[in-house]
């Protein structure tokens, strides 16, 4: 993008209702920016709670009545965990696959913000590979992709099925599992804290490798109650993904009516 000089700047026409009309657009404006205000605390409020409740069902601090066949905690390498829950080594419920040679599927990236997803999904200019894509590793929908950045975002989950770049590690799970439970713990705070730990050596966008990843323990309740905590936390996301979806509109129509009001189009007086 080019830079304006002043000169040129201050040369530029610029229309200028009067006063009144200036004072009253500028209310009606204010008042689409306190909309958007209150809607974006709201969501940062509901997405507290979110990480918060995910926190509490996750570690079962807080349990579902149905599901406790033990009263009690016992403890464990994690800490004290309920008497009724399993710890197991992530190698024994996720194994590592690497298949590759599949040039004619599309292409996926691996987002924090979205998880894997189709490149062509991506906003902006998207780097694809300059040379064959042999190596690239097939991911399928219900597979995990650990990427360069696992340890400051966590792990992702693929809805999708396509190819990611030989850098990233596919797993897959290998004993039965709510795939959404661990999609959430694997975006859970104190997830990223551990393995953020764990690779605390092999940082600076070099591969975290299963090895890496296997030996870390996970908290393991019956997949029931895995379910019902899956069931209340994807209503949480809903309902903060249905709020993000009601700022975007109304910033949105704070640009169309920007748009009209200041060039006179609809005029206030």
């Amino acid at each position: 993008m080019k830079n304006i000089s002043k000169d040129a700047f201050l040369k530029l026409p610029i229309v200028i209702p009067p006063l009144p009309e200036q004072k009253n657009i500028a209310a009606i404006l204010s008042t689409w920016d306190a909309a958007i205000q209150a809607l974006q605390e709201l969501i940062a409020a509901k997405e507290q709670q979110q990480k918060g409740l995910m926190q509490r069902l996750l570690t079962g601090e807080v349990r579902f009545g149905e599901f406790v066949k033990e009263d009690g905690k016992k403890d464990t390498a994690l800490g004290k965990i309920p008497k009724d829950w399993t710890l197991l080594k992530a190698d024994e419920i996720f194994e590592s696959v690497s298949i590759k040679n599949n040039k004619d599927e599309p292409l996926l990236a691996v987002t924090q913000e979205n998880g894997v997803i189709p490149r062509d999904m991506l906003e902006g200019r998207v780097m694809m590979p300059s040379g064959d894509t042999n190596s690239y590793k097939l991911a399928v929908p219900g597979n995990f992709v650990i990427s360069l950045r696992s340890f400051q975002g966590g792990i992702e989950y693929s809805e999708y099925r396509g190819i990611v770049s030989p850098a990233y590690t596919v797993i897959n799970h290998k004993i039965p599992i709510v795939k959404s439970f661990f999609r959430h713990f694997f975006k859970s705070t104190e997830f990223i804290g551990r393995l953020s730990i764990a690779v605390i050596g092999i940082r600076d966008g070099k591969q975290i490798s299963f090895k890496d990843f296997s030996a870390m323990k996970f908290r393991f309740p019956s997949l029931e109650e895995q379910e019902r905590i899956t069931t209340v936390l994807n209503e949480g996301e809903e309902e903060i993904s249905v709020l993000n979806q009601k700022l975007d509109t109304l910033k949105t129509q704070k640009k169309g009516l920007m748009q009209r009001l200041l060039t006179g189009e609809v005029r206030t007086i």
